[in-house]
This record gives structure tokens, C-alpha cells and sequence, in this order.
């Protein structure tokens, strides 16, 4: 299911990107050394050998120039949302199910931890706004596939207005 590392961070985070991971939430790998191998094509099982430990490593906000743009922003933060509430459908007697805090609860605590990290306001004003209205304008799509592998994670469309409402 998933060849790297890279591909558990695309399918679970949204971003394969080690550094861009770092950046964006202030943290990083309590072991460094744990990602030796991360970009190398070996089994799943094998990634498991070494625990991952994400850790916070700055307390101070990062300034908006350290911070994504607004655009790259909404589009993660709207596929983050499209990925919640429209999953790709999953076999449920499947055991190699894909098990992932992928709730509104995480959702929510997302939007906090933005906020806590800088991130202007008015944009998370626009995102939640935006869900309220039940339409939201992005360049996300729901997923269209059962694992999110680094290339799909990356992938921007044409800008559309997609209804919401449940």
C-alpha cells in the first residue's frame, strides 16, 4: 500500500515533503536518523521498524514570508476537508484498511493549530466561511484514489465551485 514513507506522510498529511512538513507546522523528527531510507522503495513493514516521533521545534510564530501562500494554503486546508467528508470508498472487510484520524475533530484542532501558527485570520475566516455558505472555490479535489501517493497530494486543478451541503 504504501512504498515510503513519503506516501504514508502524502496519504495521512497531505504533504510528502519532509521539510515542507517541518516548515509548515513548526516541527520536526525527534531522531533525524529515523529518516534514513524515507525516500527508498521498500516495504511498508520496513518503514515500522523505527518509531517516528514528531516534535515541536520552535515556540516563537514563523513570520507570514515563512508561511505558505494563501492559495496553497486554502487548496490544502480544502482537501484536507474533501478527504474528511468525501473518502474515496474503502471495502470495509478489507484488513488492510487505512486507519487515520480523519474527523471533524481533526479538522476542527487543525484550524486552532493554523491560528496558533500564524496564519492570517481573515483566511481562516474565508475557509470557515466558505464551508457555512455550503460552496467552496478551490483548486482541491476529492480524493480519486484509495491511497493518496505524493503526486496526487501535489496535483492543483482548475480553480471550481463545489457544493458542500450535506
Amino acid at each position: 500500500m504504501h512504498e515510503s514513507f513519503n506516501h504514508v506522510n502524502a496519504e495521512y498529511v497531505l504533504m510528502h515533503d519532509h521539510a515542507m512538513i517541518q516548515k509548515h507546522f513548526s516541527i520536526g523528527l525527534a531522531n533525524e536518523a529515523a529518516l534514513k531510507d524515507s525516500g527508498a522503495m521498500v516495504p511498508f513493514m520496513l518503514l515500522l521498524r523505527e518509531y517516528r516521533r514528531w516534535e515541536r521545534c520552535r515556540i516563537e510564530a514563523p513570520s507570514l514570508e515563512q508561511l505558505m501562500s494563501q492559495a496553497t494554503f486554502s487548496k490544502w486546508f480544502f482537501a484536507r476537508f474533501l478527504k474528511i467528508c468525501l473518502p474515496f470508498p474503502r471495502p470495509t472487510d478489507d484488513m488492510a484498511l487505512v486507519s487515520s484520524s480523519f474527523n471533524m475533530t481533526v479538522f476542527l484542532r487543525l484550524l486552532v493549530k493554523m491560528a496558533e501558527l500564524g496564519y492570517p485570520d481573515h483566511w481562516l475566516y474565508n475557509i470557515i466561511s466558505s464551508l457555512g455558505s455550503n460552496e467552496i472555490t478551490t483548486t482541491a479535489r476529492a480524493p480519486r484514489q484509495y491511497v493518496i501517493d505524493p503526486a496526487a497530494a501535489d496535483k492543483v486543478h482548475t480553480s471550481r465551485t463545489i457544493c458542500v451541503k450535506p
